[in-house]
C-alpha cells in the first residue's frame, strides 16, 4: 500500500468533520465567535427542517476587515492566540482558527461584516471550501454568519442527520448553555420567522435561569457561593425534595465555558446520595472561576470538555460546598458563603461558615444510611447482620404492632395465588414487608411492589377501555421551561389518552382539569412535569409503545407513596393480592427489584447448622 499526502480539499473535509458534527455545532461555534468579538447582543436563527437552514448568527460585535474576512476562512487563522505560551492560558472560546474553515468546507456560507469605524461593509460567499465572490457592501455594524446546504460536500455525513426534532433539541440544548453562560449579553433564538426565546441582559442569574430554563424551575433554586483562594465556586440549586426524571438540569461552566466533566457530576452526585432517590436527579447550576492558566481547553476537538490543573481542589471543593449546604439545609433563598482553609498537598478542604445564616428549615432533608458494601455472594455485611437480627426479634415473639405497624396474622387458607400465599410476619423500618414461604424468606419493596402493580394497571387500561379520568375540584397550573412546553404541546392527543386533560393556557403554561382515575391523589403539577421530561427524553424513539410505557411508568411512581410508610395488615393483604392480579414482574418499571428471596438452607448455612 502506497503512502500519499492527501490534497488541501479532502483534509478540510476531514478536519470538518471533527468540529461540524450536526447543525447545533454550526450554531455553537458561530455563537462562540460572536462572543469572542465582544457581542452585546447575539441573535440566531434557524430553519425547521433536519438541516436547520438556512442557519444565521447576528451579532453587533467588532466585525473585520476586508483581509481579515479572507483571512478568516484559512485553517488556523485566528486572532487569539499567537505564541505557544498564549495555549496555557486560553482567555477567549475558541482559539484554534478552525471554526469557519471548517464550516465552509462543506457548505455554503456567506458572511457579512462590518467594523464600526468603517463607511461600507464586506459581503464574503464561500462554497465547499472556494471562494465565489467577495465585495464591499454596506451592511450593519457587527457579523452576520449565514449557512445553506450543511454537508451538501459530503453526503456521507449528511445521511446520518436525524429528524428535524431531533437537531432541533440539539439547537435548543446548545444556545440554552451558551446564553446561561453570558448573563451580560442579549440573546435571542428564531425559528422559521417566530421568536423562541430572547433573553435580555441581566445581572441576576437566576433571572438569566428563569429566562432561559423556565421561571417554574428558577422559582426553587438556591444561590450558593463558595471560595478556596484563587477558585471560586457560585451557582444555584434546587432543595432536594425538588429533583426531575432526568439530569439535563446539572450544567457545569468553566471560566464561562459550558463543559462536561464526568467526575465533576460524580461528586456532585455522591454529595446528594441520601438525599435523592436513585433514580431522580437535582437541578444544580455550577460556576467555576480559576485562574486561566489552571485549566486546559484543548483538550477536545470541539472544546467540550476541560482539564484541570488541580482536580483534586476543584473536586474537594465542590465536595465541601455541596455536603454542607444540604446538611445544614438554610432553604431561607439567601446566598449561601463558604471560605474553604487553604489546601496543604492533598488534603480535604475545611470550609467554615463566613457569615451566619437563619436556623436551618424545620423540615430538613436527612440522609438515608449510607448503602453497605456488597460481598461476592450477593450478601452485604451490615444487611445481613440487620437482617437476622431481625429475624430472631420475629420469631422469638409476637409481632408488636406498635413496633411493626402489623397484627400477628397466622396463616389459615389463604386466597390462590402466588404471593396471596404467603404469610405476613410484619413490616422492617417502614419500607420492606416480611413474609415466608414454606421454605424462603421473602422480603417485598412495597414503593416497587406498588410502581408494578399501578404501571400493569395503567398499561391494561390503555390497551382496553381506555384510562379513566378523575376530574380535579380546582384545576392546577404549571410553567414549564420553553422546550418542555413545545413537546408537550405536539404531544397533546397522546396525553389526554394517558388520562391527563391538560390545556395550553399561553406561552408555557398548562391548565391540568384531570388526573387518571387510577392515581387520582397524585400531585397534578409534579406529574406533568415528570411526563413532559419523560416525553422530551424519550422523544428521540418513534416508537408509540416505547413512549407509553415511558409516561405510565412516570405515573405509576407518582401513585404511590414515596419513602417510608407504616401500612396496615389490610393494606399489605390487599398488595398482595393485587401482584397476583396483574401480569406481575420481580422489578418496577424502573428496574428495580421488588423482592428478594432466602432459602431456608441458606439461613440455616448462616446460622451453621448444616
Amino acid at each position: 500500500m502506497k503512502i500519499n499526502v492527501l490534497p488541501k480539499h479532502l483534509v478540510d473535509k476531514i478536519a470538518a468533520g471533527e468540529v461540524v458534527e450536526r447543525p447545533a455545532s454550526v450554531v455553537k461555534e458561530l455563537m462562540e465567535n460572536a462572543l469572542d468579538a465582544l457581542s452585546r447582543r447575539v441573535v440566531v436563527k434557524v430553519g425547521s427542517d433536519k438541516g436547520a437552514e438556512p442557519i444565521e448568527v447576528i451579532d453587533d460585535g467588532e466585525g473585520m476587515s476586508r483581509q481579515e474576512v479572507l483571512l478568516a476562512i484559512q485553517r488556523h487563522a485566528t486572532s487569539k492566540i499567537s505564541v505557544d505560551s498564549d495555549l496555557c492560558a486560553i482567555r477567549t472560546l475558541g482559539f484554534r482558527g478552525e471554526a469557519l474553515p471548517s464550516i465552509a468546507a462543506v457548505a455554503e456560507m456567506k458572511i457579512e461584516t462590518r467594523q464600526p469605524e468603517a463607511p461600507l461593509g464586506v459581503r464574503l460567499v464561500v462554497e465547499a471550501g472556494v471562494v465565489k465572490s467577495v465585495e464591499e457592501s454596506g451592511v450593519p455594524k457587527g457579523t452576520r454568519v449565514q449557512v445553506r446546504r450543511l454537508f451538501f460536500a459530503t453526503p456521507a455525513r449528511l445521511k446520518f442527520l436525524r429528524s428535524a426534532t431531533t437537531e432541533w433539541g440539539h439547537i435548543q440544548q446548545v444556545f440554552e448553555r451558551i446564553a446561561l453562560s453570558r448573563r451580560d449579553v442579549h440573546f435571542q433564538l428564531w425559528r422559521s420567522g417566530r421568536q423562541w426565546l430572547n433573553a435580555p441582559p441581566t445581572g441576576d442569574l437566576g433571572q438569566r435561569i428563569g429566562q432561559i430554563m423556565g421561571w417554574g424551575l428558577a422559582e426553587h433554586l438556591y444561590p450558593f457561593e463558595a471560595d478556596a483562594g484563587e477558585v471560586r465556586l457560585y451557582g444555584m440549586m434546587t432543595r432536594p425534595d425538588y429533583h426531575g426524571v432526568t439530569g439535563r438540569n446539572i450544567l457545569f461552566f468553566v471560566n464561562g465555558r459550558p463543559v462536561r466533566d464526568s467526575s465533576i457530576q460524580k461528586t456532585l452526585r455522591s454529595c446528594y446520595q441520601g438525599y435523592v432517590p436513585k433514580d431522580r436527579f437535582p437541578a444544580v447550576f455550577l460556576f467555576f472561576e480559576l485562574p486561566f492558566d489552571q485549566v486546559d481547553v484543548n483538550v477536545h476537538p470541539a472544546k467540550l470538555e476541560v482539564r484541570f490543573a488541580n482536580p483534586h481542589r476543584i473536586g474537594s471543593l465542590l465536595s465541601e460546598t455541596m455536603r454542607r449546604i444540604l446538611k445544614d439545609a438554610p432553604w431561607d433563598r439567601r446566598a449561601i458563603r463558604y471560605v474553604a482553609s487553604p489546601l496543604q498537598g492533598d488534603s480535604v478542604l475545611s470550609a467554615r461558615e463566613v457569615r451566619e445564616t437563619v436556623p436551618a428549615f424545620s423540615a430538613q432533608s436527612t440522609p438515608a444510611s449510607p448503602e453497605s458494601e456488597t460481598t461476592s455472594s450477593g450478601y452485604s455485611s451490615n444487611a445481613e447482620e440487620k437482617l437476622i437480627k431481625d429475624f430472631n426479634k420475629i420469631s422469638q415473639r409476637a409481632v408488636d404492632k406498635e413496633e411493626f405497624g402489623l397484627e400477628k396474622h397466622t396463616l389459615t387458607s389463604p386466597p390462590p395465588g402466588r404471593f396471596a400465599d404467603l404469610h405476613v410476619l410484619g413490616q422492617l423500618h417502614d419500607e420492606f414487608i416480611v413474609c415466608a414461604s414454606a421454605d424462603h424468606l421473602v422480603l417485598i419493596d412495597q414503593h416497587a411492589a406498588h410502581e408494578r402493580v399501578a404501571f400493569e394497571r395503567l398499561r391494561r387500561a390503555f390497551s382496553t377501555s381506555g384510562i379513566a379520568q378523575q376530574a380535579l375540584l380546582i384545576p392546577s397550573s404549571i410553567e414549564l421551561s420553553r422546550r418542555d412546553a413545545e413537546v408537550l404541546q405536539r404531544y397533546l392527543p397522546e396525553i389526554r389518552s394517558f388520562g391527563l386533560d391538560i390545556e395550553h393556557y399561553g406561552h408555557n403554561t398548562f391548565v391540568v382539569k384531570s388526573v387518571p382515575a387510577l392515581i387520582s391523589h397524585a400531585d397534578p403539577v409534579s406529574l406533568l412535569k415528570d411526563v413532559a421530561e419523560e416525553l422530551a427524553e424519550g422523544e428521540r424513539s418513534r416508537r408509540v409503545e416505547e413512549l407509553r410505557d415511558r409516561v405510565c411508568a412516570r405515573m405509576a411512581c407518582h401513585s404511590v407513596v414515596r419513602g417510608k410508610r407504616r401500612m396496615a395488615s389490610e393494606e399489605v393483604r390487599a398488595l398482595l393480592e393485587e401482584m397476583d392480579k396483574v401480569d406481575f414482574t420481580l422489578s418496577c418499571p424502573h428496574g428495580r427489584p421488588v423482592l428478594a428471596a432466602w432459602s431456608l438452607a441458606e439461613i440455616r448455612k448462616r446460622f451453621h447448622r448444616t
